[in-house]
């Protein structure tokens, strides 16, 4: 897995190394290999195109929450939370708020599905 998690991290089109990324998070999460986690989270800091961003961040979030590795989760919102658009923002603040279901964070599910709502609301305004 991290041959392939360095070659996904060559691609330069930002939305086919997302699917890339995504597809190796989902292999990760198998073998709840936590550094390779954190890695991809730290190559999606560098994706610019916010939609890629968020559908590698989705799927860490997810990945995570199979593991139950709430810290990770709550890296994984710090970042979703520096995402501007707010349907991209809204749907992995959704995805963290599933993953901190599944990781058994009953506190972190309310407050994260509370923000992802306040993120939907924004969606409504524009």
């Amino acid at each position: 897995m991290r041959r392939a998690l360095t070659v996904a991290e060559k691609i330069g089109y930002e939305s086919l190394k997302a699917e890339a990324l995504s597809g190796v998070t989902a292999a990760m999460a198998q073998t709840c290999d936590r550094e390779g986690l954190m890695r991809v989270l730290a190559i999606s800091e560098k994706i610019d195109v916010e939609r890629s961003k968020a559908k590698v961040l989705s799927a860490v979030a997810e990945a995570m929450g199979q593991a139950g590795d709430r810290e990770g989760l709550r890296q994984v919102l710090e970042a979703a939370e520096e995402i501007e658009d707010v349907r991209n923002k809204a749907d992995v603040l959704g995805g963290v708020a599933e993953a901190m279901g599944q990781a058994g964070d009953r506190e972190g599910v309310l407050a994260v599905a509370r923000r992802a709502l306040e993120a939907a609301e924004e969606i409504e305004d524009e």
